[in-house]
């Protein structure tokens, strides 16, 4: 028993030893792992095999090597890839071309097991010929629209100038973009290339378009070139219908892919029947909405002879009945913020067109004191409509519509309903006057948006001049340009095969931050 408890008591001392740590812990690993060996070597020639051993220094994991393993030229069997303590093995399923360097570019997968620390890029190249191709091409890719980059943009080289060659055929050559929008790609044989920029949607290597955004030079590159820059975008191919829908009883509606220009309608439902009421298209004409009296109607059919000569289309109506007790939700709400710009008609919408408007159960308070209301049915639906008081700086309003104010096309009326508003004053906003050099004669729209491109207030131009922007709202502004080749007021981006690229976008350098009651003056030159 004396021996037995003595071995006890020395098996806790020595497993208490063993399980301290030194108080700093030790210095932390910040190293990512390094490749020993390979099989074959990295850099080998004549190489016919079906296997590559890649052996590291450490334990190792993979992270998203199905998408970060780029291979290329591109192999038609993806590699099957295995991790194996500190060991990739990666087996090929394809036959190699004759004459050919590969690269093997791992991106961001290869980590240690440990800390994480990344292997950043990690290339393992080898050739099936005599040497080993060392030429690269580099740039840069960005959205046309509003110039952001993104990791993921596919740029890749191709042996035939052909417009075609996208549309049919892989690439012999390409790499990914890093998410500052650059590109490399190496071991390229000499010689000359098509090159093309792609944001791939189907994993096909593939151009399709008006669904995937491409980007492409006029001229063919050469194997060495760098800084070259490409601007993708998504094309706007034929009209097409993306859906129809019945979104309440005595509603219907058309949304279209782009917007359409000849708007004449062939009905084939009997419109008596259904008791149409109105038809109204959007500003940009992208989608139709359809208004009947007769709720309980099954369906109704039409045709756009211009613009979609070959398609019918067909709606099937919710019916009234179906609906009884779930709520009509007819409503009215306003289409401003709670603060009201004293400049401006204050401006309602009713989800249902309008028949009947009763100005005797609306009340207007200005502070306490009533005013007169000054309506006005502001579109052809009669669905929206404004106050067009003329109001004062820095007051209190009060809206109420007692019930029955509105009766819509099926008879339905409100219930109350109260809006309360304040208007500011003069000194809430600022301004920006902008004075814009050094441009040719042309057409250009200078537009303020946010951080996000959404549109505030833009302006069309034709030459070097000076713009004012007044009653701004205090908030960080983006100064764009845009060079309107066609002169239609808006961006248009290209058109691949008739070798159109998209019209140019520039950004004022800084952010302009606007203060309430404050002017802000801006010289700029525009380089393109």
């Amino acid at each position: 028993m004396r021996i037995s408890n003595f071995l006890i008591l020395i098996g806790l001392v020595l497993s208490s030893c063993a399980i301290q740590v030194a108080p700093g812990g030790g210095e932390k690993d910040v190293q990512p792992p390094k490749l020993i060996s390979s099989v074959p070597e990295n850099s080998a020639l004549h190489y016919s095999g079906k296997t590559i051993e890649l052996n590291f220094d450490e334990y190792i994991q993979l992270k998203d090597v199905a998408t970060q393993l780029i291979v290329s030229p591109l192999l038609k069997e993806a590699p099957v890839v295995k991790l194996k303590k500190k060991s990739i093995l990666i087996a090929l399923d394809d036959t190699l071309s004759e004459s050919t360097t590969y690269t093997l570019n791992f991106g961001s997968s290869i980590a240690d097991v440990n800390e994480g620390n990344v292997n950043e890029n990690f290339q393992f190249v080898f050739s099936t010929g005599d040497h080993i191709d060392s030429l690269s091409i580099s740039g840069a890719v960005q959205n046309a629209k509003d110039l952001k980059t993104d990791a993921g943009f596919l740029v890749m080289l191709y042996h035939s100038n052909a417009d075609s060659v996208p549309l049919l055929s892989r690439p012999d050559y390409f790499s990914r973009t890093a998410k500052d929008g650059s590109f490399h790609i190496h071991n390229i044989a000499p010689g000359r290339y098509k090159i093309i920029a792609m944001k791939e949607g189907d994993g096909d290597y593939k151009y399709t378009p008006s669904i995937e955004a491409i980007g492409f030079v006029d001229s063919m590159v050469t194997a060495s070139d760098e800084n070259i820059r490409l601007s993708v975008f998504t094309e706007i191919t034929a009209g097409s219908i993306n859906k129809t829908y019945s979104e309440i009883p005595g509603k219907a509606g058309v949304v279209f892919n782009q917007g359409v220009k000849a708007k004449t309608i062939q009905w084939l439902s009997d419109l008596s029947r259904l008791e149409l009421y109105n038809v109204r298209w959007s500003e940009n004409g992208d989608s139709l909405s359809i208004f009947y009296k007769n709720r309980n109607a099954d369906s109704l059919s039409f045709r756009l002879p211009e613009a979609f000569p070959k398609d019918t289309i067909v709606i099937r109506l919710l019916k009234l009945e179906s609906r009884q007790g779930r709520g009509l939700g007819f409503n009215i709400s306003p289409l401003v913020p709670a603060d009201q710009p004293y400049f401006k008609p204050y401006q309602l919408t009713a989800n249902r067109p309008l028949s009947k408007v009763d100005l005797k159960r609306i009340s207007l308070m200005e502070d306490s004191v009533p005013l007169t209301i000054e309506l006005t049915i502001t579109d052809s639906l009669r669905s929206s409509f404004e106050l067009r008081n003329q109001w004062k700086e820095k007051k209190n309003y009060s809206l109420i519509f007692y019930p029955n104010a509105f009766t819509d096309i099926f008879g339905e009326t409100n219930d109350t309903l109260q809006f309360k508003f304040r208007t500011k004053s003069e000194t809430d906003y600022g301004a920006v006057s902008i004075k814009v050099d050094s441009l040719f004669l042309g057409h250009y729209i200078l537009q303020l948006v946010d951080g996000e491109d959404k549109l505030f207030y833009q302006q069309e131009f034709r030459q070097s001049t000076k713009l004012d922007f007044s009653r701004l709202e205090p908030r960080i502004y983006r100064l764009k340009l845009i060079s309107d080749s066609n002169g239609n007021g808006k961006w248009d981006p290209g058109i691949y095969l008739q070798h159109v690229h998209p019209e140019k976008v520039l950004y004022y350098p800084d952010n302009i931050t606007i203060r309430a009651n404050w002017d802000v003056e801006i010289k700029w030159a525009p380089t393109w």
